[in-house]
């Protein structure tokens, strides 16, 4: 007050001298109402002094307008909440610690993945205030308050506001809700000093969440053979990482060396379970068509797939694609889809795979030999066994070349009459695929007996005797074949 009382006693002092000069009637000066004046070009005024006392009456002087401290316990909180992702979010706004305020303005900076802002609410004692907001901008609110009246809180903190969310449902998490705010009073604006963020925490839906892996990886070359064929065992896996079970059919579509094959799953496939498709794939240019087989267990298919194609050299996707068509929801759909990429190589020659039985005992040959030579010869199969009516007898056999596994019957023993059934397996070098191949003969080396009971009356003169005709004998016998089968 002491600075604006100085500036009225010099304005006062000022009026008087200019009042003086008036009166003196200096010429060539005029005084209008107003108090200002106007001096006539090249007349000399000295100024004259004039006190004026501090006790007499002066007129009112304008109330001075003093800034008000910040208030150091000044305090916004933003509350929390969590709900379902994909579900409305309320988060209450309270203030404690104001004077006579008269406005509050609030920055509210978020995670984008949490949702859009859907509107600002007042509440409580700011139920009837002025508002505006603004949330165009993703992670970004603004919101002012105009009170109608001086607005008073103490230190119990009351709520003022409501932030209303509509939260995402494909991008689950906890979000913090960090503000920057102010409050305004009649003569100045302080920041709060006591700033309290909120979270948000979007927990999963009740949904699904499917993903894909290729488990193992897919190798980095495949050979493709002279005869074009291609072989290959990509393991493919979908796992549920969401918050519910597949119940309903998944179309599931899989991709090797470029090559792609819709597949149904209509098993279910529980919340943190797996489901592995195991395949054999060939492709080979000559085959007509594309043929799948089956071959389920629990949590698991083997799908045994030949495709007619012709694949050239170099590079080629392998992939699984989950739910492509989103026809089941899902939490999220971009972790459905996975890729690899392996090179199919130049052209290889390699012999055929396969077993065949030297010398070939034609199913249901018989033999009266004591020791039928069981051999067979085989190209391109590995781990080669051999078994005799279902027992394996691969440690009594020999090799008497190279491709040849033959049994021994000095290690052996005898074999006994009767049907024999043999086997000779093993594993192709060209896939992993198992080959086989069978035969099955009787060994009868016991010729039967045969027992004439009587003799006919050949000349019919009513006495079996000597020099009977034997050969009109009527056929009631037995006769054997040269194998002693009878017939």
């Amino acid at each position: 007050m002491k600075h604006y009382v100085q500036i009225l006693i010099m304005c006062i002092l000022s009026i008087c001298l200019i009042g003086g000069v008036a009166a003196a009637g200096t010429e060539g000066a005029t005084a209008p109402e107003n108090g200002s004046m106007t001096v006539a070009p090249g007349l000399d005024v000295e100024p004259t002094e004039t006190e004026a006392s501090l006790d007499e009456d002066l007129p009112a002087a304008a109330e001075e307008t003093v800034a008000a401290p910040p208030n150091p316990a000044s305090t916004i909180i933003f509350g929390s909440a969590t709900v379902e992702a994909g579900e409305p979010a309320v988060i209450p706004v309270s203030v404690a610690n104001l004077d006579e305020i008269e406005g509050i303005g609030v920055w509210v900076f978020y995670g984008q993945g949490v949702g859009t802002v859907k509107s600002v609410n007042l509440t409580g004692p700011l139920a009837g205030a002025n508002l505006t907001y603004m949330a165009d901008h993703p992670g970004h609110l603004q919101f002012a308050i105009t009170t109608t009246a001086p607005f008073t809180v103490g230190a119990a903190p009351v709520q003022i506001a409501e932030i209303h969310f509509d939260t995402y449902r494909e991008t689950p998490g906890n979000y913090s809700l960090y503000p920057e705010a102010t409050y305004s009073t009649e003569f100045n604006e302080s920041h709060f000093e006591h700033v309290t963020e909120g979270w948000l925490n979007t927990t999963p839906p009740p949904l699904p969440d499917l993903v894909g892996y290729l488990d193992p990886a897919p190798p980095q070359y495949v050979k493709k053979y002279s005869n074009g064929t291609i072989y290959m065992n990509p393991t493919f896996v979908i796992g549920n990482i969401g918050g519910a079970g597949v119940t309903d059919e998944i179309v599931t579509q899989v991709t090797f060396v470029g090559e792609s094959e819709e597949y149904k799953i209509t098993d279910d496939i529980a919340t943190g379970a797996n489901y592995t498709i195991f395949t054999d794939i060939t492709i080979d240019p000559s085959y007509s068509g594309t043929e799948v087989v089956e071959v389920k267990e629990t949590g698991s298919v083997t799908l045994i797939i030949t495709a007619g194609a012709d694949i050239s050299p170099g590079t080629k996707q392998v992939s699984i694609d989950i739910n492509p068509d989103h026809t089941i929801e899902e939490i999220r759909y971009d972790n459905n889809f996975i890729e690899a990429q392996t090179t199919v190589t130049h052209n290889t020659t390699v012999a055929e795979s396969g077993i065949t039985f030297d010398p070939n005992l034609d199913d249901n040959t018989f033999t009266n030999e004591a020791q039928s030579v069981i051999s067979a010869r085989y190209v391109g199969v590995t781990g080669v066994r051999m078994f005799l009516d279902g027992a394996d007898v691969t440690a009594k056999t020999t090799s008497p070349s190279n491709g040849v596994i033959t049994l021994n019957y000095t290690l052996y023993g005898p074999l006994a009459d009767g049907e024999q059934n043999v086997v000779v397996n093993g594993t192709s070098t060209i896939d992993p695929s198992e080959v086989s191949a069978s035969e099955t003969f009787t060994k009868d080396t016991v010729p039967p007996v045969v027992v004439v009971t009587g003799i006919s009356d050949s000349d019919g003169d009513g006495y079996p005797e000597a020099n009977e005709d034997l050969n009109s004998i009527p056929k009631t016998l037995l006769f054997l074949d040269p194998k002693h089968r009878m017939i």
